[in-house]
């Protein structure tokens, strides 16, 4: 958590992201699909344990910074408007905005209308007087055909990227970015350069991690010194599928079998323990995987209360016939806040007992 905050100041910029913070995380479809996923607010949440982070996601497929894709019956004016008001419902002391994506499509690229239109939606938020931070969008994936080349895209998503950053120091604003977001993954992450698929999040986390300055530290490793009982006090939660090694020192010859809580969990001969033998389960990851669910049923908790199914007879030209249901919407609340509860408790790693049992000489 630390290690997040001084990376950033050390930029001379205000923290991405802090303990106690709300944050509005605001975009397009990239945004707006984590919540299925929730393995990019793991990483934030995981690596900050106890910090009753607050995390709102905010994100609408085919968005642009002017927030076109929320006028629903409306005029682009309206999207607009409701961006804006649904950022200050939220609250946030920290708003991270994803754009320029989409906007990279037009052909040719106005690059002073886009970043006249970012500038207009900086403006509009500032009212909220929260921490602003910029998020550069990564490039299109490169994808066999039928798909189209992304190269003339990609080229404009260059100047995109650098006329973000150019706002960002103009305003002394929070930038990171996601350009790398494909650089040290070996097979296709998306199903057409655009959207993830199912398990693209998971995949390319450790990269959302490095950007915003949580890169995953290397395998801990557990070094017991002999056979018995040991306490273990992670300071934060492994990853799904991260690996850590356990070391025994000074066994004798023999097979070995390590006990986590009372549960086996592996069995390997004295040499190997000695060597170091890796771990990719145990109650640290269980915990691990009920955080990240626990996640993803608040996102979808927070996605019916910001977008219900439904909207149109609540809240829009139909409202005359269910409008009075409209009162249900706010009743999403306690359940947000108690699933919010639920995920501070289990960011905390708790402690656990190692025991080297000798099965057989």
């Amino acid at each position: 958590m630390l290690a997040l905050i001084v990376s950033v100041l050390a930029m001379g910029q205000l923290p991405l992201i802090a303990p106690g913070d709300r944050l509005a995380w605001i975009g397009g479809a990239l945004v707006e699909q984590e919540i299925r996923s929730g393995d990019w607010e793991l990483e934030l949440t995981r690596h900050m344990p106890g910090a009753k982070l607050v995390i709102r996601n905010l994100g609408w497929s085919g968005d642009t910074v002017l927030g076109e894709a929320r006028a629903g019956f409306g005029s682009p004016a309206d999207g607009f408007k409701a961006l804006v008001a649904q950022t200050i419902a939220v609250k946030p002391t920290v708003i991270w905005l994803q754009y320029g994506s989409n906007e990279a499509f037009a052909d040719p690229l106005d690059i002073a209308v886009f970043r006249a239109q970012y500038e207009k939606l900086l403006d509009a938020l500032a009212p909220t007087k929260a921490r602003i931070v910029l998020v550069i969008p990564p490039p299109i994936e490169v994808r066999p055909s039928p798909l189209p080349d992304v190269a003339p895209v990609n080229a404009r998503m260059e100047r995109v990227a650098s006329e973000i950053q150019s706002i960002a120091s103009a305003r002394g604003l929070g930038v990171f970015s996601l350009q790398q977001l494909w650089a040290d993954v070996k097979t296709p992450q998306t199903t057409n350069g655009l959207q993830l698929a199912a398990t693209g999040y998971r995949n390319v986390a450790p990269a959302f991690a490095k950007a915003v300055g949580m890169a995953n530290a290397p395998e801990a490793e557990i070094l017991m010194l002999q056979e018995g009982v040991q306490e273990i006090q992670d300071k934060i939660l492994p990853a799904p599928g991260q690996s850590r090694i356990v070391k025994v020192k000074g066994l004798k010859p023999g097979t070995y079998e390590l006990l986590v809580n009372g549960n086996v969990i592996a069995s390997s001969d004295h040499e190997t323990w000695a060597a170091g033998a890796a771990m990719t389960k145990g109650p640290a990851w269980d915990q691990s995987a009920k955080l990240r669910e626990a996640i993803v049923a608040k996102n979808m908790l927070f996605f019916h209360r910001w977008r219900p199914q439904n909207e149109t007879y609540l809240f829009g030209f139909r409202k005359h016939e269910q409008g009075n249901n409209a009162r249900e919407i706010p009743q999403f609340d306690p359940f947000i806040e108690k699933t919010e509860a639920e995920i501070n408790r289990l960011s905390v790693p708790v402690k656990t007992t190692y025991q080297i049992r000798k099965v057989s000489s």
